[in-house]
């Protein structure tokens, strides 16, 4: 049985702290960038980069500064300027010391960047981030919501959470069994189709519920001081990422397992609850340097599960990676599938012409268009994702992309509201919708996200409703 809701008056006054550290670290960047255009770029170039870093850097200092932080949507507007200045104006800066050459380049997007593509793919991303920066000034002091009286959220009892973690236990283990043997989800191969519409539910159950219900018991754990909770969520969590590269070999899941627990971190603190456990930063430092580091490893393995190599196959291969120069070509790869700014450049070096939206639209989604129709590559299974920046230039052109932007931004801003409605998963589904922001303005894949948030407000719904009627402790202050 529930107890009586309990709500208390949120104060803003620590956000204020959070936005100069965000602002010192900006410019801390901005002039490491302008140090990599000293050290690295023809002195030729030093006019028109300057100019471009300085553009940038004073747009975002005055998009962090008159983003008004006095409104609850604050780290909506936040996470949505930090991903862009990362996979768009940090990786510009950075793609031009590795060269326009590259292998991911000439082998995926099939094309050698000029100097004048370059050019142009800095005027879109400048355009882009002064679109987006005054919509989020706009829209936060347009949606001010003041006073604003938080929820002292009542959580699921341990007893309960431990029962329901050793029957997560129990599906991942025969999930991971069955898709294996199945070749349900494998990258890279034909989707396989079980009765009764078991793919579905094996697929989803894994890489929606799943994470949705461990981040609800990691944010009981880290907010309530319960270690034992924490350490067994997160050991089960970690059992989930490793059996999705074996089973689906998938290169994702350690980081996006990493991105998550992060972002939930991060939520909660900005929307003032007191941490009793802290994430260790040597932790996530690992995860993330284990997803670089796997990489090729998992690149190898996945040839050899869709493919049918022999084991042998895997080995030398895996000794040939990490001879050095293969390492670092592996490590550049990695850094490239982030895509962002390498798949806008891409684009815009191919000078297509855009096609209409019907056209577009009977591939099924941007990706499959993108992908069969303009770098014409049929592989079964493979998809490209042309960035967020990349799709508004192939939807609307060179002169109206901005207009696609900015219908993106509203529909994201809306979805983000609507988290609120939730009690129990507020901070879940928003770490999750933090993800699928971050994941969309780098890969561009608009309706694929679409549906997986519909998936996501399905299932929170759903886990709302189980919740209400399970005991929960009483949670007398913040």
């Amino acid at each position: 049985m529930n107890t009586k809701d309990k709500f208390i008056q949120f104060s803003f006054d620590h956000i204020l702290s959070y936005r100069k550290i965000i602002m010192n670290y900006l410019i801390y960047l901005y002039l490491f960038l302008i140090f990599i255009v000293f050290i690295f770029f023809d002195s030729s170039m030093y006019v028109k980069m300057l100019l471009y870093l300085c553009v940038n850097c004073i747009i975002s200092l005055c998009s962090f500064k008159f983003i008004n932080y006095r409104n609850k949507y604050w780290i909506f507007f936040i996470i949505l300027s930090l991903v862009f200045f990362f996979v768009y104006i940090f990786k510009s800066i950075i793609l031009y010391t590795l060269g326009f050459d590259t292998l991911y380049l000439l082998s995926t997007i099939k094309t050698v960047l000029s100097m004048d593509d370059y050019i142009v793919g800095l005027k879109v991303v400048t355009v882009s981030h002064l679109t987006m920066s005054c919509f989020c000034i706009f829209v936060s002091n347009l949606f001010l919501v003041l006073p604003y009286k938080k929820l002292i959220k009542n959580y699921v009892t341990d007893i309960t959470l431990n029962r329901l973690l050793n029957l997560v236990f129990l599906w991942i283990i025969f999930s991971s069994f069955l898709m294996y043997y199945a070749g349900v989800g494998l990258m890279g191969s034909e989707g396989k189709s079980l009765p009764f519409k078991l793919s579905g539910v094996l697929f989803y159950s894994r890489t929606i519920i799943l994470p949705l219900f461990f981040l609800y018991v990691i944010e009981k754990a880290i907010v309530l001081g319960r270690k034992f909770l924490f350490k067994k969520v997160m050991l089960l969590y970690l059992l989930l990422a490793l059996s999705e590269i074996i089973v689906r070999a998938s290169k994702a899941p350690l980081l996006h397992l990493t991105l998550l627990i992060s972002l939930l971190f991060i939520i909660l603190i900005v929307n003032g609850e007191k941490i009793k456990l802290k994430l260790n930063r040597r932790n996530i430092l690992l995860l993330i340097f284990s997803s670089v580091v796997f990489f090729p490893i998992i690149e190898i393995y996945r040839d050899m599960a869709v493919f049918g190599f022999s084991t042998n196959f895997l080995i030398d291969s895996i000794n040939q990676a990490y001879n050095q120069s293969i390492f670092l070509l592996a490590s550049e790869k990695f850094f490239h599938r982030l895509i962002g700014f390498t798949q806008l450049a891409g684009i815009i070096s191919l000078d297509l012409h855009n096609q209409s939206l019907e056209f577009i639209a009977s591939f099924g989604n941007i990706a499959k268009y993108y992908t069969k129709h303009i770098l014409d590559i049929y592989t079964l299974g493979h998809l490209s994702s042309p960035s967020l920046l990349g799709t508004t230039v192939l939807l609307a052109g060179s002169k109206f992309y901005p207009v696609v932007l900015i219908f993106y931004f509203i529909y994201m801003f809306f979805i983000f509201v609507l988290t609120y409605k939730f009690k129990y998963f507020k901070y879940p589904v928003m770490s999750i919708l933090g993800y699928e922001l971050f994941n969309t303005i780098m890969s561009g894949t608009i309706v694929l996200s679409l549906f997986r948030i519909f998936l996501l407000f399905t299932f929170a719904f759903c886990f709302e409703l189980f919740f209400k009627f399970l005991n929960t402790e009483t949670r007398t202050s913040q």
